[in-house]
């Protein structure tokens, strides 16, 4: 069985609500009557669990009205959080019990890659809840495996409501191998999943001479496939000179 989320000490009753990856949302109730006897009661959160209202790194939320709720948002994604209540009375402050609790994980993986001659796309599935939003995650692409500063491509994905999304990027070169990741952005931090490789697929022209004449030279040729991208260029180069 799951610990409970829900304290209670002096005239306060503080509950834990929905947690999704970079929010979480907190419900306390007051004893109006008890209230009296207490200079201020609130609630702290951080990620340490030294939950001392005189340290710095807390998140501190005076209560004051008797029935609360409210949500925190821009926390960090798959990361453990510590929370109590607290009192203060007669100028000396107590704590409640501390209590845990984690924010979700974000990820995307890619379930099918389709590669062309010149394109790539990437499709398959984000866990994310709408309200997390602010954690981005789409698809790198790189020439080489160290995905260097200067040659990263990359596009964010915009998921479905069931968390599909597909990806396309364009304009490759023919015959060529790529490598790809996925990332998952929060601010300037960037977490990436396992590099892997596509290549694009080639186009084989086939070239024979037809009729020739004093001044004229024809030629027949076929490209498969046939419907290879239009920003692929084809021609004959002629030349008198063999070299």
């Amino acid at each position: 069985d799951q610990p409970s989320q829900t304290q209670t000490k002096g005239p306060m009753t503080l509950s834990l609500g929905e947690v999704t990856a970079t929010t979480v949302t907190f419900n306390a109730t007051l004893d109006v009557d008890m209230m009296a006897d207490y200079q201020e009661v609130g609630l702290i959160y951080s990620q340490s669990d030294d939950l001392d209202i005189e340290n710095e790194d807390m998140n501190i939320i005076r209560i004051n009205k008797e029935s609360y709720e409210e949500t925190f948002t821009s926390l960090p994604y798959d990361t453990d959080f510590h929370y109590t209540l607290y009192l203060l009375k007669n100028n000396v402050y107590s704590y409640g019990e501390t209590k845990s609790f984690r924010t979700k994980d974000v990820t995307i993986n890619v379930e099918n890659v389709a590669v062309t001659n010149t394109t790539v796309t990437f499709s398959g599935k984000v866990d994310r809840d709408e309200r997390d939003s602010e954690v981005k995650v789409g698809i790198q692409y790189s020439k080489t495996n160290e995905f260097l500063s200067d040659d990263i491509i990359q596009r964010e994905a915009t998921p479905e409501e069931d968390g599909s999304y597909s990806i396309k990027f364009s304009s490759l070169y023919v015959d060529k191998s790529y490598f790809y990741r996925t990332y998952v952005q929060q601010g300037e931090t960037y977490e990436y999943g396992d590099v892997d490789e596509f290549a694009t697929t080639s186009i084989e022209v086939e070239l024979t001479l037809g009729e020739v004449t004093q001044t004229t030279a024809s030629f027949i040729g076929t490209i498969d496939p046939a419907n290879a991208v239009k920003e692929v260029e084809f021609g004959i180069l002629c030349s008198t000179n063999q070299d």
